[in-house]
């Protein structure tokens, strides 16, 4: 994962790569009706291209060997790992509970 990963800050990400939209709505707390951080929302040209990303994705994916899956997918759940307070304060935000 990148240094610089914000949780403040929220992309759609289509093949690999962060985009922007023209329309955006802002998260909600929902105890205290703050308005949190903008969220791009996605236009059907954007699910489209993530639909066509996803498929050439999975041409590589689909031949790479389990073992090597494996290992990418711990791989990706270990860097995951190192935000895991960040992932939880978002998600108690989003659902209007006390971080604690």
């Amino acid at each position: 994962m990148s240094d610089n990963l914000s949780f403040d800050v929220y992309h759609n990400i289509i093949d690999g790569k962060p985009c922007g939209s023209f329309t955006t709505n802002h998260a909600i707390n929902p105890a205290t009706r703050e308005k949190l951080w903008e969220i791009p929302v996605a236009t059907e040209h954007d699910v489209e291209a993530a639909v066509q990303a996803a498929a050439r994705a999975f041409q590589s994916w689909k031949s790479t060997p389990f073992d090597e899956r494996v290992r990418m997918l711990r791989a990706w759940g270990d860097a995951g790992r190192l935000y895991l307070q960040q992932f939880g304060e978002v998600v108690m935000k989003e659902n209007g509970k006390p971080v604690c």
